[in-house]
């Protein structure tokens, strides 16, 4: 049985709407906290605090999940051993 969706036109705003929804933000926010997590486990203990964060960002058409530095022992381990790219 064939479908046809040449009639069917998206709704771009409820797109958009779902793409940033609680659900949506909350799971980026689990997954990105977990590889912030694996990276801190990654690099030895000093008194900087955590090396890496997490953050989510819903500006523009979707939420994004990234983990980022956070103090310069975290900038010179992922420039040395490339830990966020491990983490993934």
């Amino acid at each position: 049985m064939r479908v046809k969706l040449a009639g069917i036109k998206g709704n771009q705003r409820g797109i958009q709407a779902c793409l940033k929804s609680s659900g949506v933000v909350g799971e980026l926010r689990r997954l990105a906290d977990a590889a912030a997590s694996k990276a801190c486990s990654m690099v030895s203990a000093d008194d900087m605090g955590d090396p890496f964060i997490a953050k989510v960002k819903t500006d523009g058409v979707t939420a994004i999940g990234y983990v980022d530095s956070a103090t310069p022992h975290g900038d010179r381990a992922e420039a040395k051993r490339h830990i966020l790219q491990r983490c993934l």
